[in-house]
């Protein structure tokens, strides 16, 4: 489903959205664990997120993706989840990643142990694109190194500065249930045509894993594509 609007009302319709699907969620299973982005896209759609009628008790947030930077740093993308959400979500219910030099795979070993606690993947999805079609940490032309690895990675080499990120695997993302994708901006707009461009394949544009959820929602501000 696309939906279009002006942004402000869409980071209503977009928080609308998260909440009704937690909730729906939650009338079928004991929690909901819901993954989120960091950066600029997303704050206004935390922030009407904070006032709508959602269980947090029974939430637990996850970072689809982190730079490898300390908790605090400006650059840091749980930030925006902490100043935005921690008035309404318990912190043992927030899961930031935890960079420690040196450690980086301890730390992703960590990580995924705290998601196995909770049944080992996502429910709902909400993700910022990239002017070049990525999603997380996942970027057009990265292809996932073969391993066992079915949930967290480490990046080292990522293209867009800071070269160091953890991120959710295609494979975990392909678990959830539920994406929301923000195409916000003009400069999103090459991103959103290639999106919907049948003939560019998954690898070339990140974003598409969102149409192969069981249930997606592409909110833009911009008009055609298609």
């Amino acid at each position: 489903m696309i939906i279009r609007g002006d942004r402000q009302s869409l980071e209503g319709k977009a928080a609308w959205i998260l909440a009704e699907n937690i909730q729906d969620t939650l009338t079928r299973q004991r929690q909901v664990v819901l993954a989120v982005p960091g950066g600029r896209s997303v704050g206004g759609v935390f922030r009407c997120l904070a006032r709508e009628n959602v269980d947090w008790e029974r939430v637990h947030i996850f970072m689809v993706d982190e730079r490898l930077v300390p908790q605090g740093h400006p650059d840091c993308n749980f930030r925006v989840v902490e100043e935005n959400l921690q008035d309404i979500v318990a912190f043992p219910s927030m899961h930031p990643f935890i960079f420690t030099p040196d450690q980086e795979q301890a730390g992703v070993e960590a990580y995924h142990r705290e998601l196995a606690d909770l049944g080992g993947r996502f429910d709902i999805v909400l993700v910022g694109c990239g002017e070049d079609g990525h999603i997380a940490a996942i970027f057009p032309g990265y292809h996932e190194p073969e391993s066992d690895t079915e949930d967290f990675l480490l990046l080292r080499d990522a293209p867009k500065p800071p070269a160091g990120r953890m991120t959710a695997s295609i494979r975990l993302l392909l678990r959830a249930q539920v994406g929301v994708g923000l195409f916000f901006g003009s400069e999103k707009r090459n991103a959103l045509c290639r999106l919907f461009d049948e003939a560019i394949p998954v690898q070339d544009c990140p974003a598409k894993i969102l149409r192969l959820l069981p249930q997606h929602y592409i909110i833009t501000d911009q008009e055609g594509c298609p």
